[in-house]
């Protein structure tokens, strides 16, 4: 039985953290897995909005809770939070950000939580990502683009997780549809590297492998 959860990280924004997270949402969902999805704050768009964060995880983890359960605290504009918080006379409610996922720790078994751009992208005027994974503590999986140049940006955000004590459970390597045009060679050269970099690292092509992984095998089920 998968249990705890993981926090979804990125080196960046926009690299797949939603779409991975979503993914593994929904594969819990279908094999029965009591699953939570928990956004802390997100900006850009209405939490009731089709495309927004919250409403995604929620579908995906066929939930029926209020979107508020999946993202206490979203704001309209598409700047960091605490910018878009201010822009409606508000701030991130760090309390809050805590309160949010405590209540998905007594209401599921396995708790999916996404982060907001990168590991220390401001989440408030205080915290950063980093600052609530430290407080959530759940291991982390570390979403990345593989293209040229991802290899800098990917040990920095390790380096920086390693530092601060947290437990990375991996990184999936995500090759988006703006990088098809990057060559074979720098695909597995990013990936044979980073086995070279960071040998006690697990790397994952689609976070469905990590999901398989944590299934009891054949021959135990038999």
């Amino acid at each position: 039985m998968i249990k705890g959860g993981l926090f979804f990280v990125g080196t960046d924004t926009d690299v797949g953290k939603t779409y991975f997270a979503c993914r593994l949402a929904e594969m819990c969902a279908a094999s029965g897995i009591s699953v939570g999805v928990y956004k802390p704050t997100a900006s850009g768009l209405a939490i009731d909005s089709p495309a927004s964060d919250p409403y995604l995880l929620r579908q995906a983890a066929r939930l029926d809770v209020p979107l508020e359960r999946v993202c206490p605290q979203n704001f309209l504009a598409p700047i960091a939070p605490p910018l878009a918080a201010e822009q409606e006379d508000r701030s991130v409610d760090e309390e809050l950000l805590l309160s949010g996922a405590q209540w998905w720790f007594e209401n599921c078994s396995f708790l999916i939580c996404e982060g907001a751009g990168g590991l220390l992208s401001p989440l408030s005027h205080g915290w950063c990502v980093l600052d609530l994974v430290q407080e959530i503590k759940l291991p982390v999986m570390l979403i990345a683009r593989n293209k040229l140049g991802a290899l800098n940006s990917i040990l920095l955000t390790v380096r920086a997780l390693e530092e601060s004590g947290m437990e990375l459970e991996g990184i999936v390597l995500n090759q988006l549809p703006q990088d098809i045009a990057t060559t074979l060679s720098v695909v597995e050269g990013n990936w044979r590297l980073l086995q070279h970099w960071l040998p006690h690292v697990r790397l994952f092509r689609d976070i469905g492998q990590w999901f398989d992984s944590q299934l009891p095998s054949k021959s135990n089920r038999s």
